[in-house]
C-alpha cells in the first residue's frame, strides 16, 4: 500500500476524493486530508507519504508551490494534479515540477483512476528495480565478506555476481 494525501479546499471535493474512489483497492491508503497548501505540507513532513494528490488552486500556498516544497521536503514523491482550469502555464509548470499526471476536475470520474492506476504500476516497478539492486550489492558483500583476505579484483567480483 502506497500512503496517500490528499489536498483539496473544496469540502465536497475533498470528501467526495477521499470517500467516493476505492482507494485500498487501487493499492493506496488515505493517510491524511488537507483544506489547503499548509496543512498539506505539514502533513507530507509528519506522514512521509509516497503520494499526494492536490488541487492547484487552493488559498495561501497554492498545489503547485506546495509542490514545489515537498519536492525540497521528500523529493521521490510523486503528484498527481487535480485543476478545475485547462491553462496551458499550469500544466507546463506542473511538468517542469515533475507532476506525474494532471487531471481537471471535470474528468475525475474518467480520468483520476487510471491516473492513480498508471501511478501505482510505476511506483511497483521502481519498487522491484531497488528490491534488485539491493540485492546484487548483498551478494557482492556476501562474495567479499567469504573471500576477505585474499586478493580480491573487481572482475572477479563481477563475474561472481553475475554483473
Amino acid at each position: 500500500m502506497y500512503r496517500l494525501i490528499i489536498a483539496e479546499d473544496d469540502d465536497t471535493i475533498r470528501r467526495g476524493l477521499h470517500l467516493g474512489f476505492d482507494w485500498e483497492r487501487m493499492g493506496y491508503e488515505v493517510c491524511g486530508l488537507a483544506k489547503d497548501g499548509e496543512e498539506c505540507l505539514r502533513l507530507v513532513r509528519t506522514k512521509q507519504p509516497e503520494v499526494l494528490l492536490t488541487d492547484i488552486r487552493m488559498p495561501g500556498l497554492d498545489g503547485l508551490d506546495l509542490l514545489e516544497k515537498c519536492l525540497e521536503i521528500r523529493p521521490e514523491m510523486k503528484t498527481v494534479i487535480l485543476t478545475g482550469y485547462a491553462r496551458f502555464d499550469y500544466a507546463q509548470r506542473a511538468v517542469m515540477l515533475h507532476a506525474f499526471a494532471y487531471v481537471l476536475k471535470i474528468e475525475i470520474d474518467t480520468q483520476l483512476e487510471p491516473a492513480m492506476q498508471r501511478l501505482k504500476a510505476f511506483l511497483d516497478t521502481f519498487q522491484e528495480k531497488e528490491g534488485e539492486e539491493a540485492s546484487e550489492i548483498d551478494g557482492v558483500l556476501r562474495y567479499i565478506h567469504d573471500n576477505y583476505g585474499k586478493m580480491i579484483l573487481l572482475k572477479d567480483v563481477a563475474e561472481q555476481c553475475f554483473m
